[in-house]
């Protein structure tokens, strides 16, 4: 709302008075669709949250025997995706593997680290809100605009984590 009245004080000048009410019109318009694809991931996550398959899927990933930064990892990236954003996946699932990994050894810091590039790792999926709004936004089909999407945004991102996870190796002893 701010940088709305912000551009209306700044350009109210150049536009008449019926250019500028179509263009805040046309604004108000096109952001309800970004409003509720983001409202709509926040209460995906949160019914997903309360299920009882989802309490029994983290057990299962906390009781895997692996490397507490692979444990991460996997915990981070497969919340993120069931959420359908990085945000509130990590916001999610950074209270609740924490506790374990804290126990282990591993410090606050190479958890938030760690997790913060995993998020962005499989968290955009077709049924990520900020996907849904990118694709329509930009006037394509999912099938036209994913593909390219996923490259950038999920290959490309598990490299980065790959190289955080190895400098982080080669600097930091991780466990």
């Amino acid at each position: 709302m701010l940088a709305c009245v912000f551009s209306i004080a700044l350009f109210y000048k150049y536009m008449t008075k019926n250019e500028l009410l179509s263009s805040i019109g046309e604004g108000a318009t096109s952001s309800l669709f970004p409003c509720g694809c983001m409202g709509a991931v926040v209460g995906f996550a949160a019914v997903v949250q309360t299920t009882d398959a989802f309490q029994t899927m983290i057990n299962r990933i906390l009781n895997i025997n692996v490397s507490p930064i692979v444990l991460i990892i996997v915990s981070i990236a497969l919340i993120c995706a069931l959420t359908g954003g990085s945000t509130t996946g990590l916001r999610i699932a950074l209270p609740i593997i924490s506790p374990a990994l804290l126990e282990q050894g591993v410090t606050a810091e190479i958890i938030h680290r760690v997790g913060a590039f995993a998020s962005t790792t499989i968290d955009s999926l077709p049924h990520s809100g900020a996907i849904q709004m990118a694709v329509s936004i930009a006037g394509l089909k999912m099938k036209e605009g994913y593909p390219a999407i996923f490259v950038t945004t999920t290959i490309a991102t598990i490299g980065g984590t790959l190289v955080t996870v190895l400098i982080m190796s080669l600097f930091l002893f991780l466990p």
